[in-house]
Formats: C-alpha cells, sequence, structure tokens
C-alpha cells in the first residue's frame, strides 16, 4: 500500500483465467469455460495522479489479491453477480449482465491484442461503489460461483512521487 496521506481505492472485479489460445473470437470464448474467480484490484490514486500513467498505482505486491478458482463449466458468466465488503459494510453489488462490456467480449478483445497463455487473468471491470481504503480495513469480495476473497489493508512504506527520495519522473537509467 502506498503510504501516508495516499488516496488508496478498492476496485474489486471478476476475472476470468485463460487457457492457452491464440484469439479467442466472442462467440468462442464462451464455449472455452473458462475458471472464473475473484480478483481485488486495488489503486492508489495519489501515485495515479502524479505519476501520470497506472505502472505503480496498480502494481504494488499487495494490488491485486486473488480468490479461488471454480470451475466455469456449467456457469454461464452473464448471470454472475459480485458484492464487496468493506469491514463487513456493503461497498460494491453488480451482475454481470449490467456491465457496459459482456467477459466474454473483454476477454475477445484483449486475446487480439496479445497471446493469452494459461493461467494469465483477465480482470473483466468492478461495479459502483469504489472507495478510499485504509490501514486495518478488512476488504471481502465474492462471486455468486463461490469464489472469493478476503485481505487486511496494512500501512506500508511511503513512496513519494517519482520515486524514493521524491524526485519527478522515472529513476535514472
Amino acid at each position: 500500500m502506498s503510504g501516508d496521506g495516499a488516496d488508496v481505492r478498492h476496485q474489486i472485479g471478476g476475472a476470468i483465467k485463460a487457457a492457452a489460445a491464440d484469439k479467442f473470437p466472442g462467440v468462442e470464448l464462451a464455449k472455452l469455460k473458462m475458471p472464473i474467480e475473484t480478483a481485488g484490484a486495488v489503486t492508489a490514486r495519489d501515485l495515479q495522479r502524479t505519476d501520470g500513467q497506472w505502472t505503480r498505482a496498480k502494481g504494488m505486491d499487495t494490488f491485486c489479491p486473488v480468490g479461488n478458482p471454480v470451475d466455469a463449466a456449467s456457469l454461464d458468466p452473464a448471470t454472475l453477480s459480485l458484492k464487496t465488503r468493506v469491514n463487513g459494510q456493503e461497498r460494491q453489488r453488480g451482475r454481470a449482465d449490467e456491465m457496459a462490456f459482456p467477459p466474454q467480449r473483454i476477454v475477445s478483445f484483449v486475446s487480439h491484442m496479445m497471446t493469452l497463455e494459461e493461467g494469465d487473468l483477465v480482470l473483466t471491470g468492478t461495479p459502483d461503489g469504489i472507495g478510499p481504503l485504509s490501514p486495518g480495513d478488512t476488504v471481502t469480495v465474492r462471486l455468486s460461483c463461490g469464489s472469493s476473497v478476503t485481505s487486511p489493508v496494512e500501512e506500508g512504506d511511503a513512496i513519494a512521487p517519482g520515486g524514493p527520495g521524491g524526485t519527478s519522473g522515472p529513476p535514472p537509467g
């Protein structure tokens, strides 16, 4: 987690674990029945604003906890629902059929930009309700298919804009 004064927000969504394949046409993707699992995408908004890109803001070691995989052979991804609780209080609730793009279309789109290898995760988005997290919080995310993940929020080392020492821009290379 980013340090003191950080604006750290949860952005939890479903994830689809890819099978090795070249490109997935959207229609065929539904037939692959890849495992589905929860994933918690955390963003340090302070770093996102100061860096002008998202590598550090989304790339900290603890910023993407992943839940247990669920066999999707009998699931229709469009019927999945997701709930996020922070300290037991519901913050997010959404259904896949409310998404701007269906999960199959998202994975198809990604697979045309890059090769998906077996085990790759494709995070498919988050419902309304993203919000701040603080040290001591506990975040629990559950998908209706049975996948869930619970993560404590812990204080981390302060990270100045631009890296340790507060310099702006990437470290000298």
